[in-house]
């Protein structure tokens, strides 16, 4: 669990794998944050997360449920190619800048 970290420069999650419920809640990214082909394989909690920079989820996978309610996004975000297999919330999200969600899938169970 990650809930509450404050990561204070670029972040690189990129190609990572998640095997266990990912939780990110109430995490500050204040540099770019890269998740660029990562892998939720369980549960991705990104609540009340407040991405100050760049926020990538290129490519990304989330097997399970995705978790975005209440977050803030103030720099370019990145959703293209990302794959939700299951429900994604994006209930009170805040996105504040250019949301790129090209050719994204959402297959929600």
């Amino acid at each position: 669990s990650f809930r509450g970290v404050v990561f204070r420069g670029e972040v690189l999650f990129g190609g990572t794998r998640f095997h266990n419920v990912a939780d990110f809640r109430e995490v500050i990214f204040k540099g770019q944050a890269v998740f660029e082909e990562a892998i939720f394989k369980d549960r991705a909690t990104f609540w009340k997360a407040h991405f100050q920079d760049e926020a990538n989820f290129e490519s990304t996978t989330f097997g399970d449920e995705a978790v975005f309610s209440e977050v803030t996004l103030k720099g370019k975000t990145v959703f293209k190619r990302a794959s939700f297999q299951s429900k994604v919330y994006f209930e009170g999200a805040n996105f504040q800048n250019e949301a790129n969600f090209e050719r994204a899938t959402f297959k929600g169970k």
